[in-house]
């Protein structure tokens, strides 16, 4: 009889395992219902995905396309910029996302930027974050290399060859580690967000009794600065700040 009951149970058990759907499958049928202009099955089926753990562009790029078929605008926006904040450069991902934010409500003129600022962002977001410490690591690695070849060098021309080689090798090291360390910062602590409210007032502080100061709606990327309780310190492209309710937010 003990042995029937554990057999019983293992075959349960099989049967458990044989009928859940692994991420991939839900991905196939997801994909299939959007194919099929079943936008909001395809959502949930992306939505428990993400909700399992797994994470990419792609996935975020394809529940932000299932969104936006099913015209529901800021959380097509949030996953867009999800999307692109993991592949920076994708050509299909910033087409639908400047498509999408043409569709919001707000025209809010950005504060200018310096030339050689705009460079130095776009050089930033040339790589994600891990592709610049790989490079960093590689470089150091190099660097170190060719310093062994300087000092191991027995004649004036291969020590001054080996010696500019390292320097340059060195510099560019510097460069990379930089650039990790601001994204690494900027992951960390500079936090944007999209507006999820049709529309929503901001306040002068953190309570709804305080002064009006704008009125933004849904899809607006903003950037946070603060949280207190359950309100966000925001800031609008243009510079302006305000208090905006944390349900009212999404943080990408």
């Amino acid at each position: 009889m003990r042995h029937i009951i554990v057999c019983l149970i293992l075959l349960l058990a099989a049967g458990g395992v044989t009928n859940a759907q692994t991420p991939q499958m839900l991905i196939k049928e997801a994909n299939q219902a959007y194919k099929d202009e079943n936008y909001n099955k395809a959502i949930t089926l992306y939505d428990s995905v993400i909700n399992s753990g797994m994470h990419s562009a792609k996935l975020y790029y394809n529940l932000g396309n299932a969104y936006f078929k099913a015209n529901d605008l800021a959380p097509a926006i949030l996953y867009y910029e999800r999307a692109k904040k993991l592949k920076p450069f994708n050509e299909r991902i910033s087409h639908n996302l400047e498509f999408a934010q043409q569709l919001q409500k707000d025209e809010i003129e950005s504060l200018p930027v310096m030339f050689y600022v705009r460079w130095w962002q776009k050089l930033t977001n040339l790589f994600s974050l891990n592709s610049w410490s790989l490079l960093s690591l590689f470089l150091i690695l190099t660097a170190c290399l060719f310093w062994a070849f300087f000092i191991a060098s027995n004649t004036i021309t291969r020590r001054r060859r080996f010696f500019w080689i390292s320097l340059f090798i060195s510099v560019l090291f510097l460069l990379t580690l930089t650039i990790t360390l601001r994204n690494y910062h900027n992951i960390k602590h500079e936090k944007a967000a999209i507006v999820f409210q049709s529309v929503i007032t901001g306040k002068s502080s953190p309570d709804r009794d305080s002064k009006d100061l704008f009125v933004i709606h849904e899809g607006l990327k903003v950037h946070v600065l603060n949280k207190i309780g359950d309100w966000y310190e925001i800031k609008l492209p243009d510079g302006t700040v305000g208090w905006l309710p944390a349900e009212s937010i999404k943080v990408i």
